[in-house]
């Protein structure tokens, strides 16, 4: 059986380079960073796409289309 290991481990996105997908961040942050704003460059163009999940959001604003 395997020990359960419930010691506190330091957190460590902050420490240092971060590669991704051939690219290199400062940070872990700076990497969420950087995505996240390319997905909401790119975010109208993929609601667009049949299958993608209609969210509360998205159909609350669909309805006033009817």
């Amino acid at each position: 059986m395997h020990e359960l290991d419930l010691e506190f481990h330091e957190d460590k996105r902050k420490n240092g380079p971060v590669t991704c997908l051939g690219q290199v961040f400062a940070t872990e942050d700076d990497r969420r960073a950087y995505f996240r704003e390319r997905l909401r460059e790119h975010l109208p163009a993929l609601r667009k796409l049949p299958g993608f999940p209609i969210t509360a959001k998205t159909a609350r604003f669909s309805h006033g289309d009817r």
